[in-house]
């Protein structure tokens, strides 16, 4: 099968046993002392992970220098000779390979010893040991730098199975047509593999980690009597040939003097004839030494290097300035010199040398210069080096390759070019293809790539042993071995298996004495059990109930710190995860088996506990004895049937339950993130301690804080959130005890399970809501050395910090990385008087914060990260044990506590990092007026010092001006200079960066994820990510501070170009291109979905994604450097299509639009005021319109409180009403919900709908904001050419000509202006989107249909123009039970008639809600010339009455009506009695009058309108004789048939009837329009509604059996996008018109009568 797929054969038991026994031992014991290789990966040095050597066969002598130079070009030491027990081995290997070629085809380019008459013969071989499971090697080719073209190599395996893969390399034309395969071998004992030739070309092959390893038994001991030991190596011999063609004289060297090393070219094969390899660089790979990157290209010597004698070397260093140092080394190295004859003896000696040497330097080398300094290729079968000129561009000084240009951008490709100007992405896109998303992780880009190497760097301090052991220890010696003991205790999982999970079982056993009070309290009451209980998990780092903060106090004295009470964490990350079923299954799961796990017998609680066995997992307890759990009286909780279960299990699956709802309920009470990360003013709320135990009474504070011993006991604490307290306070005092004691238990398994072994039943319970959270493949879990560094740096981290920064964070990086960040702030300042939209004094605070803000960089001074002692102070408290990790994270945890609590009182510490000195991140922290950058992120491929200035400032650059910026975003500006919350710019300021921060907000609102589900999820779902965008807009002001510096830069050197890019053709744009690509590539990242969903609910930043494409879409100066076109569509190029969000840093200000909503700026304003059209949340009763104010009260007059409602048992102190009215308006939403703060609280449902609310509430705003409404700026008549398609709302618009709705709110105001005559329209008309294909229309309806269109629209092929209307019948639309559509303005309803500009329509507005208009003696003079238009589009507004007809414009004010009239009528079901109206003038003497309350009014010329105010029962008796299926119809919007009547009760049951049958409303109607035989159109406002309706006509009668359809009920295309919020109850809300479904009466079949009519 091997052999089937790929150019491997596989042979077992190759070696006599005894003979592959004893090769094991011997190898074994050699490779104690084999080293592990290093080499270059790009930028930084890695090691291999297993243990490698290198032999050579006795009799090769003339293979020995080729095996000296084996690895990556670099002479090496000679190589060991075979020994006597491989060269036995060897025999059999060489017999098995020859037997082999002998069959297979050859290909042109392999070595073919049989045309010379030789046989293959090894004469070099590779080994490695693999020691564990863990010890691997990545897919990877092997070099052919001697082994040429198509090698066979044999691979010997002995010891421990592993696995060997093999995965082949797709070439770049089939890429399209074929997936990449792979082929997983196993590799036992005493077998050999043979890579034949291809396999290089072709595949690349890994042996990767493994979970499970079975551990090797020889068959026969080392020596003779001695005990046969298991054992977990792998040893694997590489048997090769190297061929004498391709010796190292011959190999070519790279311009750096540099030999080069050979590889095939995967990606372009031929066809074994043709084939391309690449003779590669490899300089970065000679040694370990920091090498420059560039030189000056100025420098005319050294161009010459490699080619300079040993004197002309001397004499340049005899020119260069000697620094005090040299001069004193070179003193009395010729002192040296001349005292000791034996010295000029040797000097002697080598100078003969170097003179033969510099004979074959004089000798041009095989390569002079070469195609991008990198790669040769040859095509026949004799291997030829190329010599060519280079390719135009610029010059490069010696030394610089492309490889270091692939160490400074991370790409990989054959050769290199800019990326397009309409893809910046490439970079990240080449990145991701480099590297694959782990199969551990849920998400992987640049900083944790450099996390990686960042842990690699700490690992190796960690596994290091180089300390000395004295009796005294020094400082560093103590931090180093409590730094490594911690690490040893986490590595050790053996150790943590066996322990089991006793640790977390004896934590909880202190937590449940702590909750029953079986520990002395302070005074001893039973009632301080819940505060002794919170006060212990609190101080080991576990938060539960609530959490403490020590900051300063941002009101009064920043630097004085105070207490903060917050929320605590949840168990899911944020409350959208309590609404998501499937998540909660899963979470309820981990839950159940935590408390399944963590259950004690009481009666043998003493008793030893057993050690759980590791080979025992995920098994149910279905054989525990039947007693309750939790061991203490479960009688005060909810139950839930058996007050005792039958066993543990079914109990704790109950409890888990309720533990969930319990955390449900805290979510629900807790505040929103959006208002906690964006908000610092609401969250800051200083109030006495009494207040807090006040609202808090079931936490004895004194007790509580006594516990954390503070230096200072608080008088003063910050709430974030105080009505969190109170609402805390009503959920404990409905919560059982049992479940308060079981949630803190899950919060304290959840916080700790992690520290177990992975076999324990607790660490795989937490795992698996990890794994589902996070979207990682069950059962994958990462390398544990790594997982064990991340503890030790969160545990001991500015420990960590102190050897990490000594490893990497050495020169001038420093000093470098605080000029990029001081240029930032130069620039920034710079800019500041540019901005139109900050004034002077604005601008002159802002320049003042910025040169306030301190900047630190690299490590802290506190604790001293120089000063060993200073660190091992700091982390005296933290007490490590080599054997017990649980108790070591415990240890720390509970130091940090600690030390926390100690600053409650005392002044902020000004040296003190809030990050240790390795992280990958940075910060802005707005109290302290600080930014900080870690070492750890002033790595590559953000920052390092030798690189050219444009890829810095691009990369750490944008780092470095996302935090300045953040000190003025939506939340950093509300901060002074000091960081004392106070706002410190003025209204004019203000609200000119409100309208940016909008245009940021309605930009990443546009842009959305997969949400796994088949949906998609926006960005910015709420105004949460919006300082974290305007962060990225920094990125202009590393641009400027760039250009800012160039010249002098460039005269330093410091600007020069890449090698081995193709620049385009502009004079400077490659270093501009460079400058975006570097801030592009850092953010490139691979995310699994559910990691992505999970991001969006909770980080405040944006996908990655969009962090680039969201930033250089607002930055003209990308689309110049990469001169993007002004059409350009579909790119990031578009910044000149779409109006961009110029934020910028604060600084830019030429985005298109902007302007004219900002209107004049400071220095141009008079008078002029900025309309307030971007603030449209307002509580309703602090509206700042009459009209919503006077509804709030409405509300609070008919709306009940929905917790009074469902608790009909809750008795008011205050009053017997029940339930109470809502007075109390929500602080999200603003809509009167609830009778008071409390109860908004405890409503665990008011989440739900609360989101809708708040957009009702902006949208009654924005209707009433004075902006120009553009959406109710209808079009006019449409060309008889030009078609109307029906698809839904975007195509109707896009072609009826309707201006661009270009936002949410604008298309809800629209469609809800709309949908009553294009609901219509669309029933009726010819191209309607309801037809027989899509089963909406049935073949009766077809029918009834067709006859209704033959009047609507003209003979096909005649225009359809108002000149067709000429002798054609009225077409008359009744709306029955009108109510908001009869209120529309008339010209609405002339957007009906467009669609149909052939036909005369009548429009009739029947029922007792119809609005009438006034009589002309009542209404104002102003009333005659202009419509009025309410406050909504639902309130009345007077119809037109005058025969002219004159274009209403939407947008104008009414003249003020000095009649009395109520400021809001309430939205319920009771209309007023109509009071008597004179008649009003007609122009039509055929209109007669209704004998009821009515109207008539001919609009124009193919509108009427007629309203009659009355049941149609009552009227139908004036149109029965008239109604024609040809030209009449019915509509009924939203009628509620299935609804119970108010008004009629059944006379058998004495029930309700529905409406559809009650004699008072749709009963006698229904089967009078049944009768006409007209088509009867009903829209629902929700599928419930819609199938309630429908399932009515079944039971009523006259009307059972007595249709037929016309169309079948389903969504209707033109329903309302806008919520409508019912009066009576808010919760009520619908949007109207949803659905719509038809029909008519049943067709009767004509009979014969069978009499005469004579």
């Amino acid at each position: 099968m091997v052999a089937a797929n790929t150019p491997c054969t596989l042979h077992l038991s190759l070696l006599p046993p005894e003979l592959a026994c004893k090769l094991f031992y011997t190898m074994v014991s050699a490779s104690r002392s084999w080293g592990r290789n290093r080499w270059w990966l790009f930028d930084r040095i890695v090691e291999s992970p297993h243990r490698t050597s290198f032999f050579a066969r006795k009799d090769s002598s003339a293979m020995r220098e080729q095996a000296q130079h084996w690895y990556n070009g670099r002479k090496t030491d000679p190589p060991a000779m075979f020994p006597s027990v491989m060269e036995e081995a060897c025999e059999f290997v060489e017999r098995v390979v020859n037997e082999e070629l002998r069959r297979r085809h050859r290909y042109p380019l392999e070595w073919n010893p049989a045309e010379k008459g030789e046989s293959w013969r090894a004469n070099v071989a590779a080994s490695n040991c693999y020691e564990g499971s863990k010890e691997s090697v990545g897919f990877h080719s092997d070099q052919l730098t001697y082994l040429g073209p198509y090698p066979t190599i044999a691979s010997l395996s002995l010891g421990t199975e592993r696995i060997f893969s093999l995965r082949e390399v797709i070439p770049t034309e089939e890429a399209n047509d074929r997936k990449a395969r792979t082929f997983n071998v196993p590799l036992p004992h005493n077998s050999l593999a043979i890579m034949h030739a291809s396999c290089q070309e072709r595949f690349k092959h890994a042996i990767p980690p493994q979970q499970a390893l079975d551990l090797y038994r020889p068959a026969f001991p080392e020596t003779t009597g001695a005990e046969i030991e298991p054992s977990n190596c792998r040893i694997n011999i590489t048997f090769r040939f190297y061929r004498p063609d391709f010796a190292p004289s011959r190999t070519p060297r790279c311009k750096c003097n540099v030999p080069t090393v050979l590889r095939p070219d995967m990606k372009t094969r031929g066809d074994g004839r043709t084939d391309r390899y690449w003779w590669s660089c490899y300089a970065g790979a000679q040694n370990d030494e920091t090498a420059p990157l560039l030189q000056d290209s100025q420098t005319q010597e050294a161009n010459n290097v490699a080619n300079q004698s040993f004197s002309e070397r001397l004499e340049t260093i005899a020119r260069e300035p000697l620094t005090p140092l040299t001069k004193i080394l070179l003193i009395l190295t010729l002192v040296l010199l001349l005292s000791t004859s034996v010295f000029i003896g040797l000097f002697a000696g080598v100078q003969h040398k170097l003179t033969l040497e510099r004979g074959r330097n004089n000798t041009p080398p095989i390569t002079t210069t070469v195609i991008a300094t990198h790669t040769t290729s040859f095509t026949t079968t004799r291997i030829a080096t190329e010599t060519s000129a280079p390719a135009p561009g610029p010059t490069t000084p010696p030394g610089e390759t492309p490889a270091k240009t692939f160490m400074i951008l991370q790409v990989r490709h054959r050769s290199l070019h800019l990326p397009a100007p309409t893809d910046i992405r490439v970079i990240a896109g080449g990145w991701l293809r480099d590297h694959p998303l782990p199969a551990d992780k849920s998400s992987y880009g640049n900083f944790e790539a450099v996390q990686q190497h960042n842990i690699q760097v700490i690992q190796r301090i960690l596994e290091s042993n180089s300390e000395d052991i004295t009796l005294e220890r020094t400082p560093d010696q103590n931090i180093l071995r409590k730094l490594r003991d911690f690490y040893a205790s986490c590595v050790n999982e053996d150790h943590l298996d066996q322990l089991g999970d006793a640790p977390l079982l004896d934590f909880v056993q202190t937590l449940r004495e702590k909750f029953h009070g079986k520990r002395e309290s302070l005074d001893g009451k039973e009632s301080f059990d819940l505060t002794s209980a919170l006060a212990f998990i609190h101080s080991q780092g576990v938060e539960a109930l609530f959490s403490f903060e020590v900051e300063g106090d941002v009101g009064r004295d920043p630097n004085d710190m105070v207490l903060w009470f917050n929320q605590p964490s949840l168990g899911l990350p944020s409350k959208e995860y309590y609404e998501d079923e499937a998540i909660l299954d899963v979470y309820r799961g981990a839950v159940r088996r935590l408390l399944l796990t963590l259950s004690e017998n009481i009666e043998d609680g003493d008793a030893e506990r057993p050690v759980k066995s590791p080979l025992v997992l995920n098994q149910e307890s279905n054989d525990w004895p039947p007693w309750p759990w939790p061991p203490w009286d479960g009688g005060e909780g909810d139950n839930d049937g058996d007050k005792n279960p039958t066993n543990r299990s079914e109990h704790a699956r109950k409890l888990a339950r309720k533990v969930v709802k319990f955390e449900r309920s805290l979510a629900h009470a807790s505040l929103d993130l959006d208002v906690l990360l964006q908000d610092p003013i609401a969250t800051y709320n200083p109030l006495l301690l009494s207040n807090l135990t006040e609202a808090l009474p079931q936490i004895d504070f004194p007790a509580y804080f006594a516990a954390h011993t503070p230096r200072n006991f608080p008088s003063i604490v910050v709430q974030t959130y105080p009505s969190y307290a109170s609402s805390l306070a009503q959920i404990l005092d409905k919560t059982p005890k049992e479940v308060i004691e079981a949630y803190l238990i899950t919060r304290a398994a959840l916080a700790l399970a992690p520290h177990l072994g992975a076999t324990t039943e607790a660490w795989q319970a937490q795992r698996v809501i990890y794994e589902v959270l996070n979207g990682i493949k069950k059962g994958i879990v990462g390398d544990r050395s790594e997982y064990c560094v991340e503890k030790v740096e969160e545990s001991l981290g500015f420990a960590v910090g102190r050897y990490f920064v000594n490893e990497t964070f050495g020169g001038d990086s420093k000093e470098k990385g605080t000029k990029v960040i001081k240029d930032i702030i130069k620039s920034f300042k710079a800019s500041l008087t540019h901005i139109e939209w900050i004034d002077e004094t604005s601008a002159k605070a802002a320049a003042s914060k910025a040169d306030s803000l301190r900047v630190k960089v690299g490590y802290p001074s506190s604790p001293d990260t120089e000063d060993a002692s200073s660190i091992n102070r700091y982390y005296s408290q933290v007490k490590v044990d080599k054997f017990n990790f649980f108790d070591n994270v415990l240890s720390a945890m509970k130091s940090d506590q600690f030390r926390r609590w100690q600053q409650l009182g005392k002044r902020r510490n000004l040296d003190a990092w809030d990050m240790f000195p390795s992280t990958v991140n940075a910060y802005f922290n707005p109290p302290a007026n600080e930014i900080v950058f870690p070492a750890g992120i002033l790595q590559p491929p953000f920052f390092d010092a030798s690189w050219p200035s444009y890829i810095s400032y691009g990369a750490f650059g944008h780092v470095a001006s996302h935090e300045l910026t953040h000190a003025f975003d939506s939340a950093g500006r509300l901060y002074n200079q000091d960081g004392k919350l106070e706002e410190w710019w003025t209204n004019y300021t203000s609200e000119g960066f409100q309208i940016k921060q909008k245009c940021i907000v309605d930009q990443y609102s546009r842009y959305t994820i997969d949400d796994g589900k088949g949906g998609k999820m926006h960005v910015n779902m709420s105004p949460r990510t919006s300082g974290e965008n305007i962060g990225d807009t920094g990125l202009i002001q590393a641009y400027r501070a760039w250009k800012a510096q160039y010249d002098e830069s460039s005269q330093a050197g410091h600007e020069l170009l890449l090698p081995g890019l193709t620049y385009t053709s502009l004079p400077v744009g490659h270093r501009d291109q460079l400058f975006f690509i570097s801030f592009a590539r850092i953010w490139a990242r691979a995310m699994k979905t559910a990691a992505a969903v999970q991001r969006i609910r909770t980080d405040p930043h944006s996908p990655t994604r969009f962090r680039v494409d969201g930033t250089v879409f607002n930055i003209p100066e990308f689309a110049e450097a990469f001169n993007c076109s002004k059409k350009a569509k579909n790119t990031l190029c578009t910044w000149n299509i779409i109006s961009p969000c110029p934020f910028n840093g604060l600084s830019y200000c030429q985005g298109q639009g902007f302007e004219s909503r900002l209107g004049p700026t400071k220095r141009d304003q008079k008078s002029n005021q900025i309309p307030d059209t971007d603030t449209l949340f307002y509580k309703f009763s602090e509206s700042p319109h009459l009209a919503l104010r006077a509804r709030s009260k409405a509300i609070q007059q008919l709306a009940p409180c929905p917790v009074c409602a469902s608790s009909h048992d809750h008795v008011h102190a205050h009053t017997k009403a029940q339930p109470r009215a809502v007075k109390y308006e929500c602080p999200d939403c603003g809509w009167p919900t609830h009778c008071s703060p409390e109860h908004h609280a405890q409503d665990e449902e008011h989440h739900k709908y609360c989101s809708r609310l708040r957009e009702a509430n902006e949208d009654e705003h924005d209707l009433r904001s004075g902006r120009r409404l553009r959406e109710f700026e209808l079009p006019g008549p449409q060309g008889y050419e030009e078609a109307i398609s029906f698809a839904n709302w975007d195509v109707f618009w896009y072609t009826r000509g309707f201006p661009s709705m270009d936002s949410e709110r604008s298309r809800r105001h629209a469609s809800k202006l709309l949908t009553f005559p294009i609901t219509i329209g669309n029933a009726i008309h010819q191209y309607s989107s309801l037809t027989l294909s899509n089963q909406r229309l049935t073949p009766e309806g077809s029918r009834s249909l067709a006859a209704l269109r033959s009047t609507l629209h003209v003979a096909p092929g005649a225009p359809e123009t108002a000149e067709a209307v000429v002798g054609k019948p009225q077409v008359r639309i009744f709306l029955l039970g009108a109510r908001a559509e009869s209120s529309l303005p008339p010209h609405v309803w002339e957007q009906l008639t467009m669609l149909f500009p052939s036909t005369h329509l009548h429009l009739f507005f029947i029922g007792p809600q119809v609005s009438l208009p006034k009589a002309e003696s009542s209404r104002p003079a102003s009333e005659s010339t202009s419509t009025q238009t309410g406050d909504s589009a639902s309130e009345t507004s007077p119809i037109k009455s005058t025969s002219s007809h004159t274009t209403t414009n939407t947008q104008e004010k009414s003249a003020e009506v000095t009649e009395k009239k109520p400021d809001y009528l309430p939205n319920v079901y009771q209309p007023p009695t109509p009071a008597p109206i004179e008649r009003l003038k007609r122009t039509r003497s055929s209109i007669e009058r209704y004998g009821v309350p009515s109207y008539t009014v001919p609009y124009t010329p193919q509108l009427t309108i007629t309203g009659l105010q009355a049941n149609y029962a009552d009227v139908h008796a004036l149109f029965q004789n008239t109604l024609d299926p040809y030209s009449d119809l019915f509509f009924m919007f939203c009628p509620g048939f299935g609804f119970p009547s108010p008004e009629s009760v059944s006379e058998e049951t004495g029930e309700p009837v529905l409406q559809i049958s009650s004699p008072t409303e749709w009963g006698p109607v229904m089967p009078m329009l049944l009768a006409s035989k007209c088509p009867i159109f009903v829209t629902g406002f929700s599928p419930t509604d819609v199938e309630r309706d429908v399932r009515s006509l079944s039971t009523a009668p006259d009307v059972a059996g007595e249709f037929e359809w016309v169309i079948t009920p389903g969504p209707n295309a033109f329903g309302s996008e806008k919520w409508e919020i019912a009066d009576f109850d808010p919760r009520v809300m619908v949007k109207a018109n949803w659905g719509i479904w038809g029909i008519r009466g049943k067709s009767r079949d004509i009979q014969e009568t069978g009499y005469s009519l004579w």
